[in-house]
């Protein structure tokens, strides 16, 4: 029965506790004459170990004297209870072991502060266990507790939902606190190793969110001790302040789905050890003067941040505590020479279990204590208590917090602003309880509407690639075949999904220019789109994707060029949307299909301008200019006809008439292939006969005349409009009329016409016997190309037999030397010297055909490609 009692299990150890304890003493009653009864209101004897704090759970905000043994901590939190009985208590023990190490160093920092030491001295192996518990502090803290600690997936409600179901799936986790807890055993187990082992190990170990983490708490941000310049100050501990980063937090709002989130970089941390000492996680990314004084490092650290900071939070972002007097520890290995770092002389530059890091105990201001203690009050919200020292300071400290002009709190946004107005008000309240009346300064900041589930997904796969790196895992390349394989393709899919994808292009650009004469043009063609873009992101990832690159070929070169270019897809194609394929195993492939395109949208829309993204491109829009568009025959008739009266009713010939052409129009506008040259009036006339292209509107200008003569010859109106046969003989040959066997001539030739038919033959004879020639010299610079580069390869071939005889030669001619020395003498030492001739010579050879190598190498390459460039030139020209 005793293993069923629930045991009180500490978050913050209690030794961190007692360093803003003191000691318990009842009521009306002095040291001296103390009582040895327990305080049933308090549940402390005399003498116990006890805190002041701010209670944050009840309604009223109130004082609250508790014993260190009940504070900032849960009952049985981490217990798991689908283990047995007797290994409930086995992470506690470990925790045990690791708290019992690193108390040992915060007792030395503490001593040394006591004792005037301006800094304090660690091995690597206690620095890398205070780094360790520190972050143990912030993972194992109430707020990872609550969000882990639940029945089902069902109800966790956090932006790493897949990949956490995905993770469990695949280690045969049930509840999402088994995850948990093998995080937390496996970081305390961790050795962490100078060669950085410890980084695969622990990506390969434990669910790679948490590993990413503690990663970067180790390798991107150093740590720094930090104490008051003023003595009439102290720092706070809240039951969350592990967990407080600071840097500007922007909120995101979805409209469609109502969830928020926040995203916003980490510059700094906070652990505070008691009220007079801190320990500070700074990034690696902000200014740090030592190394700063080295160009060359600050130019890379500029770089740095900008890669992570500026281009994923924005530019211009910087730190309330950007100048907060703080460096990193020299350690043994390095020195400072002329104010900056350089390796210390007479050592190797290994890393070695025995470094010794001087942690410099820095004193900073007034401004920048109140700035930390103001960012741990202000997130306290998230907890239940405030810890501190002496009431006069606290009370001065929260008097600051709620005036100060919001630049270090009191911004409310986000989906927290019910609770934070709830504990600004709350915080008011008890200071006038305290006799000081405060009017809080707040400011609301409205959250940005973004796709929070496009988002999401940006983010799983942003931590699916940060993994396959961190582990160092096949098929985490961002090449063209790594992501089709990753997407699910394969080799035997690779030519079926290449040419369904190229379908699909051909009939996405088609259908953004169908019916673009129509004034519903704008509605009809959204919603074919959107019909069509439905059955496509159906379609299998690999292939979807696969339509995007063909996509971006035919926006890059255009659409006749993109058949000969697809096999050097490669860097042409490349966009957002390859990212998003490492969220394949874990995000269903409808759901990943539609965040491609809409990423694939946005870039093109950054490239091409508003207005311009996929659905805009349509064959007119690839050619880059939309005069090209030129209206199909019969569209004139679709223009309102002038009625003679209204008593007609609607006019039913033209109801009729503009739906047949409505069809006949739409069959010329996708059957053609030539829909962005101008149209010919010969071309006309054969198809739709000279009667029917007179209605045109592209003939009826002044410039363009139509002869009349043989329309009225061959097709007479009516019986006013026919001529009198009189009246055609008297303008005719009368011989030709009268004579009773003549017949109309059914071969005749218009003159003119043939002599453009001719010339038009001989310029097509003349552009083709140049382009034949062309594409010969082209097919013999591709030729003597690849001649050059097999001769390159045949130099390259005899340079590494030279380099072998050398060789060869070199290992005997220390054996002459020997030989001549103790017994032919003279004759073996002119051999050896021969020898070594003949090494030089054969090494000048090797030389000279390795020069020449590289020139036929390049040569080759550059007539190689001189020569498909040439071809491509003329090919197009044909096209043309």
């Amino acid at each position: 029965m005793e293993a069923h009692k629930p045991e009180y299990q500490h978050f913050i150890p209690q030794f961190l506790l007692r360093n803003f304890s003191h000691k318990y003493a009842p009521p009306g009653k002095s040291k001296e004459g103390k009582s040895k009864k327990r305080d049933p209101r308090k549940k402390m004897y005399p003498g116990d170990q006890a805190v002041n704090s701010l209670c944050l759970s009840d309604d009223e905000f109130s004082f609250d004297e508790c014993s260190v043994r009940r504070t900032c901590g849960l009952e049985n939190m981490y217990v798991n209870p689908t283990k047995p009985l007797q290994d409930h208590g086995h992470l506690e023990k470990k925790f045990a072991v690791l708290e019992n190490k690193a108390s040992c160093i915060y007792r030395k920092i503490i001593n040394a502060y006591k004792d005037g030491k301006p800094a304090i001295v660690l091995k690597r192996t206690e620095k890398d266990v205070l780094r360790k518990f520190v972050f143990l502090l912030a993972d194992r803290g109430e707020q990872y507790h609550r969000k882990y600690n639940l029945d089902s997936m069902q109800d966790y409600d956090h932006g790493d939902k897949e990949l956490l179901q995905h993770y469990m799936a695949k280690h045969g986790f049930t509840k999402p606190i088994d995850v948990w807890f093998q995080s937390l055993e496996t970081i305390i187990d961790l050795d962490i190793d100078t060669e950085g082992c410890w980084k695969r190990h622990i990506s390969e170990s434990i669910y790679f969110p948490i590993a990413d983490s503690f990663i970067d708490y180790i390798c991107d941000m150093y740590m720094a001790i930090c104490t008051l310049v003023n003595h009439d100050e102290e720092f706070v501990l809240t039951d969350n302040c592990y967990n407080v980063r600071e840097g500007r937090t922007v909120a995101y709002f979805d409209i469609s789905t109502g969830k928020h989130t926040s995203m916003g970089p980490c510059f700094h941390r906070f652990a505070p050890i008691s009220p007079r000492l801190i320990i500070v996680l700074r990034s690696a990314y902000l200014p740090e003067p030592l190394e700063d004084a080295d160009p060359a490092i600050k130019e890379w650290r500029q770089f740095q941040r900008q890669l992570w900071i500026d281009s994923i939070f924005g530019s211009g972002i910087e730190s309330i505590l950007e100048d907060l007097p703080i460096r990193k520890a020299t350690n043994s290995y390095m020195e400072i020479v002329n104010g900056r770092l350089a390796p210390r002389s007479g050592r190797n530059h290994r890393l070695g279990i025995n470094d010794s890091f001087c942690f410099t105990i820095f004193k900073i201001p007034t401004r920048h204590v109140r700035t930390i203690n103001g960012l741990l009050i202000d997130h306290a919200f998230h907890g239940s208590r405030i810890i501190f020292n002496r009431k006069d300071i606290f009370l001065d400290l929260m008097e600051w917090y709620l005036t100060e002009p919001c630049e270090v709190g009191k911004n409310l946004t986000g989906k927290n602003v019910p609770k934070q107005l709830r504990y600004i008000e709350g915080l008011s309240k008890f200071m006038l309880r305290e006799g000081r009346e405060i009017n809080p300064r707040i400011i609301f900041w409205p959250s940005e509407d973004r796709d929070l589930n496009h988002f999401q997904l940006k983010n799983i796969a942003g931590a699916r690639f940060l993994e396959g790196v961190r582990s160092r895992k096949d098929g985490m390349g961002s090449g063209f075949d790594a992501i089709y394989e990753r997407l699910g393709g394969t080799v035997a899919t690779l030519d079926e999904d290449m040419a369904i994808a190229n379908t699909m292009l051909q009939i996405w650009i088609r259908c953004v220019d169908l019916d673009w004469e129509s004034p519903e043009y704008e509605s009809i063609r959204r919603n074919k789109l959107a019909c069509l873009l439905d059955g496509y992101q159906r379609q299998s990832c690999s292939r979807f994707w696969m339509f995007l690159k063909w996509m971006r070929l035919a926006q890059k070169w255009g659409l006749k060029s993109i058949q000969i270019i697809a096999p050097f897809f490669g860097e042409a194609c490349r966009g957002s949307e390859d990212m998003l394929a490492h969220a394949h195993p874990v995000i269903q492939e409808h759901e990943l299909n539609i965040a491609m395109y809409k990423s694939f949208n946005e870039h093109m829309t950054l490239i091409r301008g508003t207005g311009c993204g996929l659905e805009s491109m349509g064959l007119f829009s690839l050619f880059g200019d939309e005069s090209w568009r030129i209206p199909t025959p019969f569209s004139h008739l679709n223009q309102p006809c002038k009625n003679d009266g209204d008593e007609d009713g609607p006019d039913v010939k033209k109801t009729v008439r503009s739906s047949s052409f409505d069809s006949a129009k739409r069959k010329a506008s996708t059957q053609s292939p030539h829909r962005n040259q101008r149209f010919n009036y010969n071309e006309i006339k054969e198809k739709v006969g000279v009667g029917k292209a007179t209605h045109s509107l592209l003939f009826d200008t002044e410039n363009r005349k139509i002869p009349t003569g043989p329309i009225e010859q061959t097709k007479p109106c009516d019986d006013n409009e026919t001529k009198d046969e009189s009246d055609i003989k008297k303008t005719a040959h009368p011989s030709l009329f009268h004579n009773e066997g003549w017949k109309p001539p059914t071969d005749f030739v218009d003159l003119k016409e043939k002599a453009d038919e001719q010339l038009e033959h001989d310029k097509t004879m003349i552009l083709m016997t140049c382009t034949a020639l062309v594409i010969v010299a082209a097919l013999m610079l591709s030729l003597l190309g690849i001649c050059s580069y097999l001769l390159a390869h045949l130099f390259h071939f005899l340079v590494w037999l030279l380099d072998s005889l050398p060789w060869l030669l070199d290992t005997l001619s220390p054996a002459f030397y020997v030989l001549g020395r103790f017994l032919l003498g003279t004759c073996s030492y002119l051999l050896a010297l021969l020898i070594d001739f003949l090494v030089w010579l054969l090494d000048s050879l090797a030389w000279l055909l390795g020069t020449l190598s590289a020139g036929f190498y390049g040569l080759g390459r550059c007539l190689f490609f001189l020569g498909l460039l040439l071809v491509y030139s003329c090919l197009a020209a044909l096209d043309a």
